[in-house]
C-alpha cells in the first residue's frame, strides 16, 4: 500500500526475488515478456503461501 503522496506501485521484495530467480534459472526464455514472468512469480508466491499456511487456515483447506 503506498504512503500518502507516494506515486507508483509498491512491490514485495519476495516478488522481485522470484522474478530474478526465474530469469536466472531460465536463460533460454530470455525473450519472455515481463508480464509473463510477473504472472509466473505471482503464481509461485501464491502457491508457496498456500502450501505454507494451508494447515493454519481452514479457508485454504
Amino acid at each position: 500500500m503506498p504512503n500518502p503522496g507516494q506515486r507508483g506501485l509498491t512491490v514485495s521484495a519476495d516478488l522481485i526475488r522470484v522474478i530474478e530467480e526465474f530469469r536466472d534459472n531460465h536463460p533460454e526464455l530470455f525473450f519472455t515478456s515481463n508480464p509473463d514472468v510477473v504472472r509466473f512469480a505471482i503464481r509461485k508466491l501464491v502457491a508457496d503461501y498456500e502450501k505454507e499456511h494451508k494447515a493454519l487456515s481452514p479457508v485454504l483447506q
